[in-house]
């Protein structure tokens, strides 16, 4: 189980959209910064309640790789691509792998015309790889992408502490009595294709490939000490 494995090595040395930094729905509390990776934790925007903590890098294909983790210490990739022109709502079948490891299958959820999430399982051999590897590659129906991992190791358990410490920080008390968006400080409440360029991850027809299924909740998350 991940939280093990993961958990020894803690002990040995923890952007507005759903997940990403850009986001219309969260707010940055914090910030961090880590080689070329940039992160911070998020909040609802509307409830102050903790969202997700994310950092993302930029590569010269233009292509912005994001990790994020949620309040319920789930993880996922985010990849981001102005040149994109994908459908919200969709999804589409993906591998990656990391160096010369083996290979998983994802899901790709289309986020934005531009975004898409790769929810990841809780796996110590593929968290392993990411902290340690040099080379992320994601298979899509019409390409490859590589990604450099640098900085990894280190980014990956500051992420994790990040989520940890918003998750057991108190929501934002709500400062208007009168609202109806609810929470106990509302009294007043009354409730208790080939053929698309754009598109990397559209196949010419459709494929048999099933994806890899919801992630698996990560209790435990740490890195190794460089």
């Amino acid at each position: 189980m991940i939280g093990k494995t993961i958990a020894a090595g803690l002990v040995a040395i923890g952007l507005a959209g759903i997940f990403a930094p850009a986001t219309a729905q969260a707010e940055r509390v914090s910030h961090f910064k880590i080689g070329n990776w940039d992160g911070g934790a998020y909040t609802h925007s509307k409830t102050g309640a903790f969202s997700h903590c994310a950092a993302s890098a930029s590569y010269r294909s233009g292509t912005t790789l994001i990790f994020s983790i949620y309040t319920d210490l789930n993880w996922a990739f985010g990849l981001v691509n102005n040149t994109w022109k994908l459908t919200p709502g969709q999804t589409y079948p993906v591998r990656y792998w990391v160096d010369r490891g083996r290979d998983f299958v994802g899901k790709a959820e289309v986020v934005s015309e531009h975004q898409v999430k790769v929810p990841l399982p809780a796996s110590d051999r593929l968290f392993a790889q990411v902290r340690r590897g040099r080379l992320l590659s994601v298979r899509a129906a019409n390409d490859t992408m590589t990604f450099s991992l640098t900085s990894t190791n280190r980014m990956l358990s500051r992420l994790f502490e990040c989520a940890r410490y918003w998750r057991n920080r108190a929501p934002a008390a709500q400062s208007n009595p009168f609202s109806n968006d609810g929470g106990s400080s509302n009294p007043f409440s009354g409730d208790e294709k080939k053929e698309d360029s754009g598109n990397p991850f559209a196949a010419p027809e459709e494929t048999s490939l099933q994806p890899g299924g919801d992630a698996p909740r990560i209790t435990q998350i740490g890195a190794r000490s460089d």
